[in-house]
């Protein structure tokens, strides 16, 4: 999910109308916002526009001509630019938010029967072109369950995941890591943190617009939950480039100040499942302090060790 809250210093809004909206996975389309989510309807922009393609498949080579058309399309959008009032401030997709929609459920694709696994598994599946792997995976008692899917061999297909419950709800949905690939992967091989109670979800795996084939294999890890009650300390002997990952069980929300020591510096990720929202920080310091409002309910703490050898990582979290 994500959150609707305006970032600090920002204008404050009230709650954004149902209504069509620049689709957030694509440029030259709209797509449906109804109130509380992005839905799956999507439309073409009744404007013209100019295509903005995904990184990934930008393989064509401007020729001079091309270049200057570009500019000067560049410059009727800026005056036209000058003109618009403020822009209204869209729902953000976030990492392990409900409101991300994989583009290929628009194509009705081929369903493959994947096999049932449960948290803390690994399973592997194959894809091809129009094709989406449905797995069903069985949760034990209520937790927070990272699930990472990244292809068989380097170069693999653009995959994608999602997570519903057994009724069909979409709960988590993710294309790009970005940042998480620190955790390992290509920043292209999405990643999902789940914050689930107890029962069966289906995970689907597919590709990116459905034009790809892949070898995959998903792994499912249940990090260490921590409980916020008062002050904690713990401490680690870490490799170079080590990490940990531990499950912040928050009753009692409010700020927290997190703090990091470690030698070389450390790298640290947050990750909200009640907004949705993916913080970070990085520091080469050896000593780093971190204040963040947590809401109740389960977190997710990342923090991996810089530096090229093996050394100490403590870290302390309490009431701000």
């Amino acid at each position: 999910m994500s959150s609707n809250e305006p970032a600090a210093g920002a204008v404050e809004r009230g709650p954004i109308p149902p209504g069509w909206y620049p689709d957030p996975l694509d440029a030259a389309g709209q797509r449906y916002f109804d109130g509380s989510s992005w839905t799956v309807h999507v439309a073409p922009r009744p404007a013209v526009q100019v295509p903005v393609q995904r990184r990934r498949y930008a393989r064509w080579v401007l020729t001079g001509g091309t270049v200057v058309l570009a500019v000067v399309i560049g410059l009727v959008a800026l005056s036209r630019a000058m003109d618009r009032p403020e822009p209204v401030d869209f729902p953000t997709i976030g990492v392990g938010g409900a409101q991300e929609d994989d583009p290929s459920e628009a194509g009705q694709p081929e369903v493959v029967p994947g096999e049932q696994f449960a948290a803390g598994d690994a399973v592997t599946g194959s894809i091809t072109e129009g094709q989406e792997w449905r797995g069903t995976l069985t949760v034990a008692e209520e937790a927070l369950i990272l699930l990472d899917a990244r292809p068989a061999d380097d170069g693999g297909g653009d995959l994608t995941m999602s997570a519903h419950t057994a009724d069909g709800e979409r709960v988590a949905g993710n294309d790009d890591r970005g940042e998480l690939a620190r955790i390992g992967g290509s920043d292209l091989d999405p990643v999902l943190v789940l914050s689930a109670d107890p029962g069966s979800y289906q995970v689907v795996v597919g590709s990116w617009l459905a034009e790809s084939a892949s070898d995959f294999e998903l792994v499912t890890t249940i990090p260490e939950p921590v409980e916020l009650e008062g002050e904690i300390e713990q401490s680690w002997d870490l490799g170079a480039g080590a990490m940990i990952m531990r499950t912040l069980v928050v009753t009692e929300p409010g700020p927290y100040l997190i703090e990091v020591m470690a030698v070389g510096g450390a790298h640290g990720f947050l990750i909200d499942t009640v907004s949705g929202e993916v913080t970070t920080w990085r520091s080469g310091a050896e000593h780093i302090q971190e204040e963040r409002d947590l809401a109740t309910g389960r977190h997710l703490l990342i923090i991996s060790r810089d530096g090229l050898d093996a050394g100490d990582l403590a870290l302390a979290i309490g009431p701000a």
